[in-house]
This record gives structure tokens, sequence and C-alpha cells, in this order.
């Protein structure tokens, strides 16, 4: 069964808003960390550590959705059709809590390519809940099916993404980035399911469904749909970012200079 393909996302829109500890003059605790600045790589990575708290509540202002909890997910659909895997999975009102629990590991731009590549950790519960359909049947054993509530905790979780886009010149003369991709790759960490209504919602046979798929077949759900999971997740990511992106001028993310700070720069930070 699928369940094992829910999993999470995290520091989705803390790559692209960019808030530093630093408060500016807008208020907005945001600076720049110029591409011309000593140990600039340390200075957006540190940046964007600090942005995660800030993120969880969302910043309008620069057009960073909240992240904690994160809601607005497009649904999830896993399909498959092999020897030892068959399923019919989707997932709906998707909710997400924990991204801003965070911990950024690697970031580099390249800003002249337009290119951010970003590695996360979270070190403590990602937790996706939604509402569920399911019909499933692992390795010709015993079918699965149910529909209802849905919690995936995964701790320990990561995600490797690189995102890449193109510059964009709008009728007012700033340049913005429209994203192309936001290729993933994702470590589910420790997992563990809760589903309400298998088998009809039978509290006896709920339980057992429960733990047969937290035993056996969540390992070959999520090796078996981590390709379709990290696509899903890539439209995830991408949708979060895009936000921010067509909200703040690309070369205000990104200043080459000291000299192109503004009152209203904001800042590209990472760590």
């Amino acid at each position: 069964m699928q369940l094992a393909a829910v999993f999470a996302l995290l520091v989705v829109a803390a790559v692209d808003a960019r808030i530093g500890d630093d408060p500016s003059p807008s208020g907005l605790g945001v600076r720049t960390c110029p591409s011309n600045e000593p140990d600039v790589v340390t200075c957006r990575r540190n940046a964007l550590q600090s942005a995660l708290s800030l993120l969880a509540g969302g910043l309008p202002s620069i057009g960073a959705k909240p992240i904690d909890p994160l809601t607005q997910i497009p649904p999830l659909i896993l399909k498959a059709d092999s020897p030892i895997l068959k399923l019919r999975f989707k997932l709906d009102d998707i909710v997400m809590t924990g991204h801003a629990n965070s911990v950024l590991d690697n970031l580099q731009v390249d800003v002249d390519n337009h290119t951010i590549h970003v590695v996360t950790h979270t070190p403590g519960a990602l937790v996706m809940e939604g509402i569920y359909t399911l019909d499933e049947e692992v390795i010709k054993g015993i079918p699965m099916r149910g529909n209802g509530r849905f919690k995936l905790t995964m701790i320990d979780s990561t995600a490797d993404v690189t995102y890449k886009g193109h510059p964009v010149t709008r009728s007012n003369g700033d340049t913005y980035l429209k994203l192309d991709s936001a290729k993933t790759k994702y470590t589910y960490g420790k997992t563990s399911y809760e589903l309400t209504g298998l088998f009809g919602g039978f509290p006896p046979l709920e339980a057992a469904g429960n733990a047969l798929i937290n035993t056996m077949t969540s390992p070959i759900v999520e090796r078996e749909m981590l390709g379709p999971m990290e696509d899903w997740m890539e439209q995830v990511y991408k949708q979060q970012a895009q936000y921010v992106f067509d909200t703040v001028p690309y070369n205000k993310l990104f200043p080459e200079s000291e000299n192109t700070i503004t009152k209203n720069s904001f800042f590209l930070n990472f760590k």
C-alpha cells in the first residue's frame, strides 16, 4: 500500500524566503548577502536557518506562505501494478507539520545559472496527515482497502532539492525567476503509519491492518514508490518556492553587490 509514499517536504519555503537575522529598515528582519560578500555561502546558509522559525507563520510581504503547518498541497496519487505491488492510493486535504524544525545541511546558489541546491534534514518528527482512499495488495498477500484519516510520522527524514529556473522580465522592468524544476531526492527516516477506516473500520481488523502496514508492507511501498513520491514532492517544493519568486524580483533576492541593497531589499541569506 502506498502509505509509504506520503512523506515530508520540510524546508520548501525556507529556501525561497531568505529571511535574515539582522533587522532591516523595513522592520521585516530581512537583509541581503551580496554575491561579492566574503564567505557569502555561510552568510546565506545562516540566514536561511534563522528564517525557519519566522517562516512557520508565513511572510506575506515576500510571498512566503506558512510552512508549519503547510497546507494547500496538491493531492498525492500513487499507482502501481507489478508482481510485488498492486496499489491505488489517493491522499487529499493534506497538512504537514514539523517543517520549522528543519536543519539546513548544505546550500549552493549559482546566481548566473539560476540554480539553487538545498539539503536539509528534520531531526524530529515530520508529520503528514490527510484523507485517504486505498486499494492495495503486496506480494499477493492480504488485500487491504479502506478510506478515512491518514497519518504518517517521519523521524530524521532528509530532502535534497535542486531548483532550476530562468529569468522573466515584466513590464515594470524588474526581473523575476520562473522555476522550471525542483528535482528532489528524499529519504524517509524512521516511519510510522496510522490509518482509520481499514476493513470498514472494524476495530480488530483495523488494528491488524495498521500493524501489517508498519511491520511488513511499508518498506516495500516506500521503496517501490520512491520515484513517484519524489516527483510529487517536486510539485510541492516548486509551488511553494514560486510564491516567493513571483513576489520579489530576482536581483533583490540575490544582489550583486552591497551597493544594490536598498531599504526594501529582501536578502538572500542561507547558511
